[in-house]
């Protein structure tokens, strides 16, 4: 594959799992090769890739991290200016040789290791293709981050000269066995992040602390005796370690981070007093700090300790227990993933609870009682019950003033969880109980703010709401029946009531002056809309009705003088305004205002039963985007002036009648306007057959008298 000449840079995620791509040649323009991204990943990831070709006179000078990572790449080269390099790029690429302009002296290789600094002392990356044992050259005395990351070495050996190891470095190798040397203090955090096939690993006195994520995932790591000297163990550093089944805490070993056990069933004997187990639960601190639960008994009531004030991070993620209560704790704060996807079924909070963190109890399969005892929380962050499948008993305390994003997601059996009585509530994150069973929702307070699909795909059924309306805040709610929008209304956001099958009608508030496309689409039983007196409505956008069937009147207060409905369209008292057209209303013939300037985006669209539009006025300018798509019988359209300036995209597609013979009638000046957007000369022609005409018979120029009678037949 060639690049376009003057290319420079090779943006994220560029070529990212194209397998089919073997072979690129790189131009010289090409200054940069992009690292790693978020959301649009690696340049050349999983790619096929197994050459590419750099000239001696490339201008690159920059490649990121893990852009060629996972591809077959073999070769590469590395041109003069090429020096702001991190070398995780090639992880897990069978390189079989390196090589470097001559002059590029930043680094040196023996063709499959990369070395910088003073005598080459320090170890870059050694290619992801070697396998067996590697031993690390005797000049080397650091090694940097994700240096043999992502290989096949079933051996590794760091001779003593080896005075620093940075992150990562053997991360997802093959190894079996690993035996520090006597310079090292610190196990580095990640060094053997997923190192599946890791059983043994031997440390010297010297190592006096082992950082976070340090063991995580070597699901075969069984025989380990910590160093004597041991003071820290960072954050889940033997989390996954399901092999391990024995552990002895030296009495140095004061600091243990959260989750250090998450995920195992393990025995610990702690030689330090500060660390305590006590019916399977390990505290720090005094007994303020639950670290770890080690227990695996399905039927186990768990009990926490009344001088506990924190549970860490993960202390029971993944773990085998029944039921956690609390000794009357005065204060308790839960951490993050605290019991995510563990098998709790029931848990009874303290009076003392202060705050729960994000994800705490996440994929609970099994949860199905939490009750709170007068607590004094504020939040329900995100996530926190996030795909509970079997809660069904739960009543939130009144001093919540905010759920978080995604809190209850796909919880579905939950009912009223006591919304209608949280007085201080202030916001809805986007997605809190998105399919789930909430059926009842009050939310009469005028400061709220509801994310996006907060309700959607629930089976909420009555709805009062006194806050602007989110986009899809109700989207396929089929169960909806009841919607009460008192004051406060500002706006209805985009399909926000999209599919809701069940709703027949409800009253639009004076504060409502927007609502937007598609924002009652689909409500196939709505048939009843009343407006208040003294509305404000003043933007209804196209489509907003589209799919509701049996929508076919509003209902004005009588004694309001600002709006009219008539003929389906609801305007301005002097119809200077068409604020939306029924689609459904039955109405076959429909003469646009004369004061009329625009038609808006969707405004008819998928109007069945319209036949006939006339456009009587002098001052229309525009016709917005569909806006009478899928009129499937619009077959005649009569322009009086060539007013019209701008006809957007698909203005009239889906209307196959529009396209016959003698379906417009409109200025010469108009004709080609319309022409440039698919519409066929024919359709103006006078001179049709009878059998393909859509043209009356009888020929006549329209006067507005003889028009309103026509329309009226």
């Amino acid at each position: 594959m060639q690049l376009p000449p003057n290319c420079e840079i090779l943006d994220y995620g560029s070529f990212a799992d194209t397998s089919s791509l073997l072979k690129l040649e790189l131009p010289d323009s090409v200054r940069t090769i992009a690292g790693y991204h978020s959301v649009y990943y690696r340049v050349f990831s999983y790619s096929g890739l197994e050459e590419i070709k750099i000239n001696p006179t490339s201008k690159l000078t920059t490649i990121g991290s893990d852009c060629f990572t996972g591809s077959r790449l073999k070769y590469f080269y590395f041109p003069e200016f090429c020096t702001n390099v991190v070398f995780s790029a090639f992880q897990e690429c069978p390189i079989i040789e390196f090589s470097f302009h001559p002059n590029n002296k930043k680094f040196k290789t023996d063709g499959t290791s990369i070395f910088i600094g003073d005598n080459n002392n320090t170890l870059l990356f050694v290619s992801s293709g070697l396998t067996g044992t590697y031993t690390v050259p005797s000049f080397v005395t650091r090694i940097e981050d994700s240096s043999i990351r992502g290989g096949k070495l079933s051996k590794c050996i760091f001779g003593p000269q080896i005075t620093y190891v940075g992150s990562w470095i053997l991360g997802l190798n093959k190894i079996t066995e690993f035996e520090f040397p006597p310079q090292m203090t610190s196990v580095a955090e990640a060094m053997f992040y997923s190192c599946s096939s890791l059983t043994t690993v031997k440390f010297t006195d010297s190592i006096v602390s082992i950082q976070r994520l340090a063991f995580a995932f070597c699901s075969s790591l069984k025989n380990l005796t910590l160093p004597s000297k041991l003071k820290s163990i960072g954050n889940s550093a033997f989390a996954k370690c399901t092999a391990l089944k024995t552990l002895t805490l030296p009495a140095g070993c004061d600091q243990i981070g959260d989750g250090v056990f998450s995920e195992i069933s393990i025995t610990i004997n702690s030689l330090n007093p500060e660390i305590q187990i006590d019916n399977y639960v390990m505290y720090k601190n005094n007994r303020q700090t639950i670290t770890a639960y080690l227990g695996s008994d399905a039927s186990s009531n768990i009990v926490i300790n009344k001088s506990c004030t924190l549970i860490g991070s993960g202390a029971f993620q993944s773990k085998t227990f029944s039921q956690v209560t609390f000794d009357n704790n005065e204060m308790i704060n839960i951490s993050s993933y605290a019991f995510a996807s563990s098998t709790i079924k029931s848990i009874t909070f303290p009076s003392g609870l202060k705050k729960i963190e994000q994800y705490a109890f996440s994929n609970c399969n099994n949860l199905v009682r939490v009750s709170f005892q007068g607590s004094q929380i504020t939040e329900i962050p995100d996530y926190c019950f996030y795909q509970c499948p079997s809660l069904s008993q739960i009543v939130l305390p009144s001093s919540i003033t905010k759920i978080g994003n995604y809190a209850f997601r796909e919880s579905p059996v939950i009912g009223d969880i006591g919304i209608s009585n949280l007085n201080s509530l202030s916001s809805i994150g986007i997605y809190a109980f998105y399919q789930r069973g909430l059926t009842t929702a009050d939310i009469s307070s005028q400061s709220h703010t509801i994310g996006m699909q907060a309700f959607a795909q629930s089976k909420l059924e009555n709805l009062t709401i006194a806050c602007n309306i989110s986009q899809q805040l109700c989207q396929r709610c089929t169960s909806l029946k009841n919607l009460q929008m008192k004051s406060g209304v500002g706006y209805i956001d985009v399909y926000a009531f999209d599919g809701c099958s069940s709703l027949t009608g409800f009253t639009i508030p004076k504060t409502l002056t927007k609502i937007l496309n598609f924002a009652f689409q689909s409500c196939s039983s709505l048939s009843n809309i009343r407006m208040v007196s003294d509305c404000t409505l003043n933007y209804c956008a196209g489509g907003a009705f589209y799919g509701c069937f049996n929508l076919k009147t509003i209902t004005l207060n009588p004694n309001d003088n600002k709006y009219l409905f008539e003929n389906g369209a609801l305007t301005d008292r002097d119809q200077t305004i068409l604020y939306f057209f029924l689609p459904y209303s039955g109405v076959k013939n429909f003469a646009v205002p004369t004061e009329m300037i625009t038609i808006g985006n969707c405004a008819f669209m998928g109007s069945p039963s319209l036949q006939r539009v006339f456009f009587s006025g002098i001052k229309l300018r525009e016709i917005g985007y569909q806006a009478f798509k899928d009129c499937i019988n619009l077959n005649f359209i009569f322009f009086s002036s060539s007013s019209l300036t701008k006809i957007d995209n698909e203005a009239f597609d889906g209307c196959p009648y529009l396209k016959k013979c003698g379906s417009f009638q409109a200025p010469t000046a108009l004709q080609e306007k319309l022409i440039s957007i698919n519409i066929p000369k024919t359709a103006f022609s006078d001179d049709c057959d009878l059998s393909i005409t859509c043209k009356p018979i009888m020929r006549f120029s329209f006067s507005l008298a003889v028009l309103t009678l026509f329309i009226l037949m």
